[in-house]
């Protein structure tokens, strides 16, 4: 990438415009899919709680 590419990204904003259409476009599925989010983040809260108890468990045997 030369030097004239640099300064054309950044006099253009191009990082932050592709930031910006990008969390658009998240923020639209999410609202699409907000049921499959939310039992993603059920089962994350699960197996987190399940390592965190087992852990503890080896902790409190060893």
């Amino acid at each position: 990438m030369g030097v004239a590419d640099v300064t054309c990204k950044r006099r253009h904003h191009a990082a932050e415009l592709w930031h910006a259409v990008r969390a658009q476009k998240q923020a639209a599925d999410i609202v699409r899919n907000r049921h499959r989010y939310a039992a993603g983040l059920q089962a994350l809260r699960t197996y987190r709680a399940n390592i965190a108890e087992v852990l503890e468990k080896l902790d409190r045997s060893g």
